[in-house]
């Protein structure tokens, strides 16, 4: 196996999905699929419980701006579901 073959292999190998910016009212139909439910809304902040998990978060809705990726990292912690999980419920729910 050569250099340019090793790194194809090791990159694909390690590979973990880029968290993507995406805007609030994507991210809230994706709480919505994992059964979380809007308890309360504070000024354009909507926040979120799901009564399986007792897991609450909140999502800013401040005009047409996408959600940060620092601020959907804070919130997959918040919610407990992966950068691959993301990944995918992100391309499922539209």
């Amino acid at each position: 196996m050569n250099l340019s073959e090793y790194i194809s292999w090791n990159s694909a190998r390690n590979a973990v999905p880029r968290i993507l910016p995406i805007h609030p009212r994507k991210m809230m139909r994706m709480l919505e699929h994992l059964g979380y439910r809007i308890v309360r809304i504070r000024g354009s902040h909507h926040f979120f419980f799901n009564t399986m998990t007792r897991r609450t978060t909140s999502i800013p809705l401040h005009g047409g701006e996408e959600l940060g990726i620092g601020l959907i990292k804070q919130i997959l912690r918040d919610i407990e579901v992966s950068a691959e999980e993301y990944d995918t419920l992100r391309k499922e729910v539209s």
